[in-house]
């Protein structure tokens, strides 16, 4: 209920209760849809007199009047009409708009399409109008959402604001513009779909307060009259709230619809680490999602040098790899951000995957400030993606750069570890060997078998000679035939690259040696790439490695750090081989490498299960919010009628005291409820450039006196000098709040609390940490793990919610660190934030 008149407290909660009864509620339900006035006498003992409850619905705003009396004269039936219907003395044909005649119900609010045809028509009718469209404002555009004879615009369609002045004047102006045929504008008006027999068009702006939600477009064969044009003004202020109230719900609809595909995009692809699998699965959510079949992804390989494309042949998806200029890479690089147009013109950088696309919406992956792909969506139709599918894109695209780069970064470990693998085996099996020919041998056989290459030779130094190179090993499957041809040939011709090499000391990489006059071919064997490093350690020059194969662009950058690594290691070989324990130091270095990997590798899975429990946040936070909003307005209900009994309750009645608990108990609910729905809530986060020490010191001010009554001393260990950080300053106040209280409640009977900050370097990166610690009882082992989980507490019997570290989790992550914890039972715990430094 409301509002009442002249009913008191008592005889109002005797009402509400009497009109929750169930026979009660099908009465109003049906007198409300029926929209008639059905009297019903209430019984004595409410308290009313015995009056009769009359009943007036609102059609329009889903609301109803209800007037007591013992009898209502038509006098009276006519007023109470006239006020539900919008005030006293409306014309006839602005009480027929609200019910419309053909027996159209506006009792439908949240069904838009249904909603605004109705609403349509009703207006139609009132000016006798032939043509005519409703739409809704978004942005610099309209929307149009439902039409009637407008065979120039679609529903869902979009006209551009600023394309007809007239039409710009009456978003501005919030005011009605009449457009006749003979006047200056009406060639541009044709845009608005009427047909040829059209004089006239109405346009009727739909406003809400100061904002303008939509327009009204009605086209008539003649001049509207001023008693139907008077009549919309009205209409036009009562109706513009149920089209909002559509287009609210049908955005919110829209919203929940795509966190639902979000959470399910999630769920989908996050367990597959392949890039193909990855691919195919999204394609089908993205086709679903986005009603298109036109998906073009494209991902770049680690160097840079080509690129795997995905697109949907036949129902299915295919792949190939591309060279790197090929997909536009002046045009990634040159944008860096969402490429949105209204339509796709010749004159644009990106070319569509698909022949015939009309639209495109483009959205780059990028990781780090480094651009490792595009996610682009295709339609033959124009302004086919609205604005709220590029930001359902752009978080998809954040997800997938993620999963791209992590997919990435253990194939890169998987084949560095195997690189190293089969460095080890090349060093082990020439240590040992006191022959620099019989090492050079031995090498280009296990290059070449170890790594499947074509050819690998190495050319040793000829001390007798000075510059000159002599061919020592020759390896792989070409290595017969060379080995011939070098017999018919100067020993010095066709290695060119490596007396290059040689001379200048630089290591080379050649794609094509087909375009290269300085390096003719081999005899009895054609070459089409090449990559040549140097044997030279402590400055001196001991030979040349070179690999060559038959195709062009066969190796990558990757290769040719992995043969550098090869030449280092050889080089060290060649400078003495008889330095056995020097070699045993390189193989404990590379065993300590490779140990490095497997860290990185624990450290990449570490990082994954963050990702994942991010994920089940993100889960846990919608889960929340439903859950929050369900239970806020029961228990906003019970509490506010509590207060109202507890009003109306004697001081010594023997019910007060179970009522004021009733009471107590449900404030404390909603304040759960209040911290749910701060969990799940999606802030706006304003981050600024900050120095840490002194948002440690702001939250200090505020707890410092609370650490004081409760008998625990704090000791600041803050570094001076630390870079800034770009942070939202609220944020990670909260963030340390919630450590510190933690602290407070894990030393009941006081202790020490240490505060301190420092920088800190890991992961080749610049941190910024500040560490709570306190001496309190500790975690179990067993908990520590569990900590982060919303809903999670040790303190559920003093009124802990489980979580304050939940959030604090969510906070650091969106500020891309992380949060560490060591605790042992009854010695203490102790907090690590890490934050990264601004670049």
């Amino acid at each position: 209920m409301s509002a009442s008149y002249r009913l008191a407290p008592a005889q109002k909660k005797n009402l509400e209760g009497y009109l929750n009864r169930p026979k009660i509620s099908r009465w109003l339900d049906e007198s409300f849809h029926k929209g008639e006035s059905r009297p019903r006498h209430v019984p004595p003992e409410l308290g009313l007199d015995d009056v009769g409850v009359h009943v007036f619905p609102d059609e329009m705003t889903c609301r109803v009047i209800l007037v007591g009396a013992a009898a209502l004269t038509p006098t009276a039936k006519r007023f109470w009409q006239a006020a539900v219907s919008g005030g006293v003395g409306q014309s006839p044909p602005f009480s027929a708009a609200l019910k419309y005649r053909s027996g159209a119900d506006f009792s439908i609010p949240y069904y838009l399409p249904e909603a605004l045809e109705r609403i349509l028509h009703a207006c139609m009718e009132i000016l006798s109008a032939e043509n005519g469209w409703l739409s809704v404002r978004a942005g610099d555009f309209l929307e149009i959402k439902a039409r009637v004879n407008c065979a120039g615009v679609e529903i869902n369609s979009r006209l551009s604001i600023d394309a007809i002045p007239d039409l710009a004047d009456a978003i501005q102006t919030r005011r009605k513009v009449l457009l006749h045929r003979s006047g200056k504008h009406w060639p541009a008006a044709r845009t608005l779909g009427m047909t040829e027999e059209i004089r006239s068009v109405l346009l009727m702006p739909l406003a809400v307060g100061k904002r303008v939600i939509g327009l009204l477009a009605l086209g008539t064969k003649g001049e509207p009259t001023a008693e139907s044009l008077a009549t919309l003004d009205p209409l036009a202020e009562s109706i513009s709230f149920s089209v909002e109230s559509n287009a609210v719900f049908t955005d919110l609809s829209a919203h929940l619809h795509r966190m639902a595909l979000l959470n399910d995009f999630v769920r989908t692809i996050s367990t597959t680490q392949e890039v193909a699998q990855i691919a195919q699965r999204m394609f089908a959510l993205l086709g679903r999602a986005f009603n298109t079949s036109r998906i073009n992804l494209i991902v770049v390989s680690a160097d840079e040098r080509n690129a795997q494309q995905f697109i949907t042949r036949e129902q299915a998806v295919f792949s190939e790899t591309v060279p790197f200029d090929v997909i536009h890479a002046a045009w990634m690089n040159e944008k860096g951000q969402v490429y949105h147009p209204a339509t796709l013109s010749p004159s644009d950088r990106y070319l569509p995957a698909y022949r015939d696309s009309r639209s495109v919406l483009v959205v780059p992956l990028r990781y780090r400030r480094r651009l490792i792909g595009l996610l682009a969506l295709e339609s033959e139709k124009e302004v086919a993606f609205s604005v709220a599918d590029e930001h359902l894109l752009v978080v998809i695209a954040s997800q997938l750069t993620s999963l791209f780069e992590n997919s990435r970064l253990r194939v890169v470990a998987e084949q560095r570890a195997d690189n190293l693998a089969l460095i080890h085996d090349v060093v082990e099996r020439v240590i040992g060997i006191t022959d620099s020919w019989q090492v050079a041998q031995l090498a280009a056989d296990l290059i070449a078998k170890n790594f499947s290459y074509e050819l690998v030779i190495v050319l040793l130094k000829d001390p007798d000679r000075g510059s000159g190179l002599n061919v020592a090993g020759i390896g792989g499957n070409a290595a017969n035939a060379v080995t011939q041809g070098l017999r018919k040939q100067d020993p010095e011709k066709g290695w060119a690259i490596a007396f290059k090499v040689a001379d200048s000391g630089k290591n080379i990489l050649i794609d094509d040696l087909g375009n290269n006059p300085d390096n003719p071919p081999l005899a009895l064997w054609s070459s089409g790439s090449a990559m040549c490093v140097a044997l030279r350690d402590s400055g001196n020059l001991y030979g040349v490695i070179e690999v060559r194969s038959q195709k062009k662009n066969a190796f990558s950058q990757s290769e040719m750090l992995v043969l550098e690594s090869l030449a280092g290691i050889l080089s060290s070989v060649f400078s003495n081989v008889e330095r056995f324990d020097q070699l045993k130091t390189t193989v404990a270095q590379l065993n300590l490498a490779r140990e490095e990997l497997q860290a990185r590798i624990t450290a990449q899975k570490l990082t994954e299960s963050r990702l994942v429990q991010a994920a089940k946040l993100a889960a846990v936070g919608e889960m929340a919010a439903g859950i929050a909003h369900e239970l806020n307005n029961p228990l906003t209900t019970v509490a506010g009628f509590t207060e109202l009994v507890l009003q109306e309750l004697p001081d010594q009645s023997g019910a007060r005291a179970d009522l004021e608990l009733v009471l107590k108990e449900s404030q404390r609910a909603r304040t759960v409820v209040r911290r749910l729905l701060d969990f799940a809530r999606q802030s706006e986060s304003t981050r600024i450039r900050s120095d840490m020490n002194e948002v440690l010191e702001e939250v200090v001010s505020l707890v410092n006196h609370l650490l004081h009554t409760n008998g625990i001393e704090l000791r600041m260990n803050f570094a001076s000098g630390l870079p800034w950080v770009r942070i939202d300053r609220n944020q990670i106040k909260q963030v340390a709040l919630n450590l510190i209280h933690n602290a407070m409640h894990a030393m009941p009977r006081g202790g020490n609390l240490v505060i301190a900050t420092s920088c800190q370097k890991r992961d080749r990166k610049s941190w910024i940490t500040f560490q709570i610690q306190d001496d309190g009882v500790g975690i179990p082992a067993d908990q520590i793990e569990k900590i982060f989980e919303p809903f999670y507490t040790t303190r559920s019997t003093v009124g802990g919610t489980g979580l304050g570290l939940s959030v604090s989790y969510g906070i650091v992550a969106d500020h891309g660190g992380f949060i560490e914890v060591e605790s042992q039972p009854e010695r203490g715990s102790r907090f690590m934030v890490w934050l990264p430094v601004e670049g």
